[in-house]
């Protein structure tokens, strides 16, 4: 897969079909994370458990069968109402 990232503030995972991203949080200890999954097929968002960071080898597994975009963001840096990242700006 394909990742961008602003370590220990924000990731975005592209999971081509069938994949399990591992990424490493080790930028993000002492941080709590928003775990959300994008599905591109269905042009929906699934939440997740936040997630403490941490780890240097965090496995993810998308919550739906095909392509998947997992979004991590710090809890600190979260606007709930905020979609932006993955929408796109209009």
């Amino acid at each position: 897969g394909l990742c961008l990232a602003q370590p220990g503030v924000e990731y975005v995972v592209y999971v081509r079909t069938g994949g399990v991203p591992t990424v490493d949080l080790a930028a993000a200890k002492g941080k709590t994370l928003k775990v959300r999954w994008y599905d591109p097929s269905q042009g929906q968002f699934h939440l997740a458990e936040r997630i403490d960071g941490g780890s240097s080898s965090q496995q993810f597994i998308p919550p739906f069968q095909g392509d998947a975009v997992l979004h991590l963001k710090s809890v600190a840096e979260v606007d709930e109402n905020s979609d932006e990242c993955l929408r796109g700006r209009r």
